[in-house]
């Protein structure tokens, strides 16, 4: 199978949020183009992920998401390269330069002004606690990179703990924050995921600590500890532990630049959609059992430009709700109300107490939200 696709075609992976946050990339102009495609009925359908075969001028000539089996998989390949034969450049836009500006594309929301913006990066690494080395198919077992995005509310409630660790205490970081920050720091699929688990797996949080502490240079150090499970009878068994240790800064704008390192191990057992048909697997992700010792990092800083929060009335794009219970609308709505009666000092000292809403909202934690929501407006 691979030695045909190296053979006869160009293959070329996309990670979609690497590209779509590098907007001045080649690479992001062809997937915009892509995106914004509208073949005839009888073309193939494009979709936001699969197997796509393009010719030369970008022009889509079959898009696969899920085969069948082995047999399917050969046939898609002949219809591509027959299509190729036949209109190898046939009649069609080429990709268009300069589709979106770099940080000023509408298909991506800014970020959300005054919140922490950066990447997390992770390897597997050998014995001698070096990063794994990454081979022609690099997997997401032994690496990974994700975009993250600490909301603006519980950053103003990070600096404010940064502070107090300036001060001379040595600070606690409540579970929701401490969550928050290393929620994406795991290898494997997205389904395996430790915290927040897509799939509803059972989660185990065995040790969750991170302390702040005054550091040297005015720099607040952060350490602490992970040791977490995550669980789906029949599909996965997920298993990390991490010793954290890092700084960050903070000015009169709230926390500036975040630095947090890991190392540990971890075991994962996955099993793919369908284990007796590895075709039909492609897009659900190889089976894997592996277990060794790990490392991550993870790197934020502050926005200073972007979208402006909308809860409590500011203007700006909101959590999508659209899922969300009728009794949690009712409370959000008796609490815009509630606001709006608030003036001055009140005001500021609600948005306070709500700081930990919009990642709940965000989320789709609906239970936790609303109960967070009544106990606010029975004070």
């Amino acid at each position: 199978m691979r030695k045909r696709i190296v053979q006869e075609f160009i293959p070329v992976g996309i990670t979609v949020p690497f590209i779509l946050s590098t907007r001045d990339r080649l690479e992001s102009q062809v997937y915009e183009a892509l995106r914004r495609q509208k073949p005839p009925e009888t073309s193939p359908k494009v979709v936001p992920q699969g197997l796509c075969v393009v010719n030369a001028k970008g022009r889509v000539l079959e898009w696969i998401q899920v085969f069948e089996d082995e047999p399917a998989f050969h046939a898609f390949l002949d219809r591509t390269l027959a299509a190729f034969k036949a209109a190898p450049i046939e009649p069609g836009p080429v990709p268009p330069k300069g589709v979106c500006a770099p940080g000023k594309c509408p298909n991506q929301p800014l970020p959300q002004r005054g919140s922490l913006v950066g990447w997390v990066y992770g390897r597997s690494l050998n014995a001698a606690g070096e990063p794994t080395r990454l081979g022609p198919d690099c997997r997401e077992q032994i690496y990974m990179q994700e975009e993250t995005e600490l909301p603006r509310a519980l950053s103003v409630r990070l600096a404010g703990l940064a502070r107090r660790a300036l001060a001379g205490e040595r600070v606690a970081v409540p579970a929701l924050l401490a969550e928050a920050l290393i929620r994406e720091a795991h290898l494997g699929p997205k389904d395996v995921r430790l915290l927040d688990n897509p799939l509803k797996g059972e989660t185990t949080k065995r040790k969750l600590t991170l302390i702040l502490e005054a550091g040297v240079g005015g720099e607040v150090k952060i350490s602490g500890e992970s040791d977490l499970r995550s669980e789906l009878v029949g599909r996965f068994k997920h298993d990390q532990t991490l010793s954290w240790r890092g700084s960050l800064s903070v000015d009169a704008k709230g926390v500036k630049r975040l630095v947090l390192v890991a190392q540990g191990r971890y075991s994962l057992r996955w099993r793919g959609a369908d284990e007796a048909n590895r075709f039909r697997q492609l897009f659900a992700g190889r089976d894997q059992d592996v277990k060794g010792p790990l490392g991550f990092g993870l790197t934020l800083t502050r926005a200073e430009t972007g979208r402006e929060d909308a809860q409590l009335g500011v203007r700006g794009r909101g959590p999508d709700l659209s899922t969300a219970p009728v009794s949690l609308r009712r409370s959000l709505e008796r609490m815009q109300r509630h606001v709006k009666g608030l003036k001055g000092r009140e005001r500021a000292r609600f948005g306070a107490q709500v700081q930990g809403l919009p990642l709940l909202l965000s989320e789709k934690r609906w239970k936790e939200a609303e109960a967070l929501v009544e106990k606010l407006l029975k004070k």
